[in-house]
């Protein structure tokens, strides 16, 4: 009788993690990164940045760098091929880039 109720009390545990791996999964799912993940989605936003901001004079980059990072509620730093800060709009100091990337 105690080994019965033993089974069913773990099957009936293990039956409720399951179900509640299953509601999680879906719901991250349903909720998750519609167009793919973030990196991408990054390096795509990164090269209309790029674009929007490739013909603008080195003086206004930072002034139209701040209107671009209010529009989006991002913090956006410029960086130079040497790492040096060209132009940023953050509210907070930015770490310098290991690697600064191409571009």
């Amino acid at each position: 009788m105690t080994r019965r109720l033993y089974l069913q009390l773990y099957l009936a545990l293990l039956a409720s993690t399951v179900i509640w791996f299953v509601a999680v999964h879906f719901a991250f799912r349903m909720l998750g990164e519609p167009t793919g993940p973030p990196a991408e989605r990054l390096r795509a936003a990164s090269g209309v940045l790029l674009e929007t901001l490739r013909d603008v004079p080195d003086e206004e980059l930072p002034d139209r760098l701040g209107v671009l990072a209010d529009e989006l509620s991002m913090d956006l730093v410029i960086w130079g091929a040497d790492g040096a800060v060209l132009a940023e709009a953050t509210r907070r100091p930015m770490i310098k880039p290991r690697h600064p990337g191409p571009g």
